[in-house]
């Protein structure tokens, strides 16, 4: 059989054919509906859990690795949050644990310890040179270098 849609010219098997066919063309319902596909039921990923997961409860040794050391080096060793390290210790300090206060920063070159006022008399006297100073006073140069600066401008020489 032959249909015909439009300027389109098609061979069709059926009545049925034809129905769809016109009804595609026209978009109408068509008059016999075709075959129903089952679609497979959606399988639903269970949602994550928003957050980081929980840690265990603080121990005995946990509180003591964090009452002993800098907040850097317990975060470090007890794998623990910024956050969680800091919440601890407040905790700690308000049930009367001493904690211990934040020692002096390491450098590259070892503790940034405070300057005497004898350094700074033999930085500022020119006896010597920064390096010799330096080599006296157990820093790097560009310490007594920095420091003869920062007293001179103090001191109103520059």
């Amino acid at each position: 059989m032959r249909a015909k849609i439009g300027n389109l010219e098609l061979e069709i098997e059926s009545e049925a054919d034809l129905s769809l066919l016109s009804a595609f063309a026209f978009k109408q319902q068509p008059a016999v509906e075709p075959a129903k596909i089952e679609a497979k039921p959606k399988v639903v990923a269970k949602p994550k859990k928003v957050g980081k997961p929980k840690k265990s409860p603080w121990t005995k040794d946990e509180d003591y690795v964090l009452l002993s050391n800098p907040l850097a080096k317990a975060k470090r060793l007890l794998k623990r949050s910024r956050n969680a390290i800091y919440m601890r210790r407040m905790a700690l300090k308000k049930k009367g644990a001493s904690v211990p206060e934040p020692q002096v920063h390491t450098g590259k070159f070892g503790k940034n310890k405070s300057w005497t006022t004898q350094e700074d008399a033999l930085v500022l006297s020119g006896l010597l040179s920064h390096k010799e100073v330096a080599k006296k006073l157990g820093r790097t140069n560009e310490a007594v270098a920095v420091r003869h600066s920062f007293l001179r401008k103090k001191n109103g020489l520059i």
